[in-house]
């Protein structure tokens, strides 16, 4: 059965182990389901930083998801927000 281009088979977040590749484990997704797992799973390298592009530490509430997937740094939110008022002044 020919897979359709936007899909890839992707692996079940059940099976913890991704190298043990069992069919049933298996299925079709997009490449948005596959990053959500990853997510999900902590498998994802964003999952893992612990600290911003700048340094700021990721950690408890110095950080926040505005859609759920990706981490912001909520220091360097403030310095850009407080950045984009000088600019309108």
């Amino acid at each position: 059965m020919p897979i359709k281009s936007e899909l890839h088979v992707l692996h079940k977040i059940i099976c913890p182990n991704r190298r043990y590749w069992n069919p049933q484990h298996l299925y079709l997704g997009t490449q948005s389901d596959n990053s959500k797992d990853a997510v999900k799973t902590k498998t994802h390298n964003m999952t893992r930083r612990e600290t911003c592009l700048l340094g700021h530490p990721l950690d408890g509430i110095k950080w926040s998801s505005r859609d759920g997937m990706n981490r912001y740094c909520m220091e360097c939110s403030r310095n850009s927000s407080a950045r984009q008022r000088r600019k309108n002044k």
